[in-house]
């Protein structure tokens, strides 16, 4: 728990929206209460603190930070789930691409592939450059996709957190989580697209 004077109140509040001039000169150094800051270690107790604070001398009331912000987190969810949803069909349907685009090439070069049987390769033998074919394409996807959420970092939700009105709400992205997030992505790229090469192959290749 921390005391924040009026004096602090109304320092922070410069600070959140120094963006926003018109809205600083409105506020005065008074006019922001002085409150006290309380942060749970578990935030489901928040009815048993709240109802102990509230009988404090000076404690006029006591607000939950999280209501005020619920529609906006509603709002982000929605939007959350919405990504989730268009990244699902995106990756059926590029699954679906990968394994349209294995047949294709696989039936131009048929006859690379009656030849290749013709002299005793093994069914693993004519299905590992498709396959590797594949994972290339999913390797190249990965790394487009990584730069664009690179583009994103920099262009909005560094902006966004320099403005300090979404700070705590959007988390930060530091350089070792997009590293990180850039070997999960080639990772699941590349696998999926060898996986979906091998099996298109199964149906392609008659053994």
């Amino acid at each position: 728990m921390t005391h924040e004077t009026k004096a602090d109140a109304y320092a922070r509040f410069r600070e959140q929206f120094k963006d926003s001039p018109e809205l600083v000169a409105n506020v005065g150094p008074d006019t922001l209460p002085e409150s006290y800051r309380v942060k749970l270690k578990d935030p489901t107790q928040y009815q048993a603190a709240a109802a102990k604070y509230v009988k404090f001398v000076g404690v006029d009331q006591v607000v939950d930070q999280r209501k005020l912000v619920q529609k906006l987190f509603d709002v982000l969810d929605t939007f959350r789930n919405a990504a989730l949803l268009v990244a699902f069909v995106q990756g059926i349907a590029a699954l679906l691409l990968i394994g349209n685009t294995i047949q294709v090439a696989a039936y131009s070069r048929r006859r690379e592939v009656s030849v290749m049987r013709l002299v005793g390769a093994s069914n693993w033998y004519i299905q590992l450059p498709f396959v590797l074919e594949a994972a290339l394409a999913g390797l190249a996807g990965a790394v487009i996709g990584w730069l664009t959420l690179l583009g994103a970092k920099f262009l909005l939700v560094d902006r966004l957190l320099d403005s300090g009105t979404f700070v705590g709400v959007i988390p930060t992205w530091d350089i070792l989580s997009m590293v990180n997030v850039l070997g999960i992505m080639i990772l699941v790229g590349v696998l999926l697209a060898a996986v979906a090469g091998w099996f298109t192959l199964r149906f392609q290749i008659k053994y």
